[in-house]
């Protein structure tokens, strides 16, 4: 059992940069939370937060996730030039 709880459209990201992902006209800002269901049956959340190119300034960079009453979370900023700690977004037609 999963599914999406909440989706936040921001922006159409700007800049260039390498995506090998899907059509860089498409690449959006914003945030997802899922309610997900672990393999032992407890219930959780996680969220992806995509702050690329252009993002309004509170969308967080990454992904944290909830078990039960535990969250888990250890986001670390991106760097420039350096392809890690990013996550992306595609808008589909």
């Amino acid at each position: 059992m999963t599914w999406l709880a909440r989706w936040a459209f921001a922006n159409f990201q700007t800049g260039s940069f390498i995506d090998n992902i899907g059509d860089v006209t498409l690449r959006i800002n914003g945030s997802a939370v899922f309610v997900i269901e672990y393999s032992d049956g407890s219930i959780g959340t996680l969220g992806v937060g995509c702050h690329g190119p252009g993002a309004p300034d509170g969308i967080v960079e990454g992904v944290i996730a909830t078990k039960d009453y535990v969250t888990y979370w250890d986001a670390q900023a991106p760097v420039g030039g350096v392809d890690a700690n990013r996550t992306i977004f595609h808008f589909e037609q």
